[in-house]
């Protein structure tokens, strides 16, 4: 078997002029499940990450404890297949915004958006985007993010040895996306809406497992199987509860 783990990048900086980078509390979630695999002997035998800031940053900053004193390095790899989607492509279309500076004063000045109006106005966002039905509107639509991040998947997978555990540090998105190829046996996932959801609830730095069968000759993620494949565990986020709640976040 090959063991996947697809870990949410920690807490990025929602509402600064620069998303792509990680809180204080970001930085201290990815440490946190670093020491958690390190206190449990958690095996990992390779990183993956997309290229964005974020992502980068909590591999980095999971290899500081969980590396401490071994003498051992483990081999990392970038795939920009990885990355997340572009989400203020996204909450532009849907608010009908040509740029960040006419968002902000529209949106944010004018109306004094909080954080819990914006994340809403996100989630209507995100489901004009998944619907399809406006597809002109987007670089990148969601039936292609979601054969980019396939892509990336498999790429993963075939750089996993058999018997051996790959860390993938990634998005939202990405991991949402995948769930819903798995669990929901979804094989057009244009209609999926159910990945918004999913979105919603992933947990910064939440462990997702997936098994996959070593005999297992499908390139695709939504043609396997059953019997080839075992979504493990869905948002893990056990290293956190540990530490306290105050650490658990979403956005």
């Amino acid at each position: 078997m090959k063991t996947i783990l697809l870990t949410r990048h920690g807490q990025a900086s929602l509402g600064e002029d620069n998303y792509d980078k990680l809180s204080e509390l970001g930085i201290e979630q990815a440490s946190i499940l670093g020491q958690f695999f390190a206190d449990n002997e958690r095996q990992v035998d390779k990183i993956f990450t997309g290229s964005m800031i974020r992502q980068q940053n909590t591999a980095k900053h999971f290899c500081k404890p969980y590396l401490l004193g071994s003498g051992r390095s483990v081999p990392a790899q970038t795939f920009s297949e990885l990355n997340e989607f572009d989400h203020e492509e996204v909450l532009f279309a849907y608010l009908g915004c040509k740029n960040k500076a006419e968002f902000k004063v529209k949106f944010l000045q004018e109306n004094n958006a909080s954080k819990t109006a914006l994340l809403k106005m996100f989630q209507q966002a995100m489901l004009r985007w998944v619907s399809g039905e406006h597809d002109e509107d987007y670089q990148e639509t969601w039936l292609q993010f979601s054969e980019r991040a396939n892509k990336g998947l498999n790429k993963v997978i075939e750089e996993t040895e058999n018997g051996s555990v790959s860390l993938v540090v990634t998005s939202g998105g990405i991991i949402a996306s995948t769930i819903c190829r798995l669990l929901e046996n979804q094989d057009n996932p244009q209609t999926n809406t159910n990945v918004v959801t999913w979105i919603d609830q992933l947990v910064n730095t939440g462990v997702t497992t997936i098994l996959i069968d070593n005999n297992n000759t499908h390139k695709n993620l939504s043609r396997i199987k059953q019997s080839d494949s075992q979504l493990l565990t869905v948002n893990d986020c056990e290293h956190l509860l540990l530490s306290g709640k105050e650490f658990l976040s979403w956005y």
